[in-house]
């Protein structure tokens, strides 16, 4: 069930954080690892991602650095084809 990889809504500031999953702590993560929890990493999900390199947004900021996201790779995708 993906259900446990959305991210996590925090309703007192109206944003969404990413999501965290217990991980030990022999294992190098330090590019996902959260700063306050050392022994939780984020789930690896591209929404997810994107809020722990960003910081927590609300949904429709993620919604639209998403879709920029995405047309971004679109085009350097199709670049990278026509030459």
């Amino acid at each position: 069930c993906p259900r446990h990889r959305v991210p996590i809504y925090d309703s007192k500031e109206d944003v969404l954080r990413p999501s965290l999953v217990a991980c030990p702590a022999h294992f190098n993560f330090k590019f996902i690892r959260d700063g306050e929890k050392d022994d939780h990493v984020i789930n690896l999900t591209l929404i997810n991602l994107v809020l722990h390199k960003v910081g927590p947004m609300r949904e429709d900021s993620l919604c639209k650095a998403l879709l920029l996201l995405q047309a971004m790779s679109c085009l350097f995708g199709l670049a990278v084809r026509s030459h």
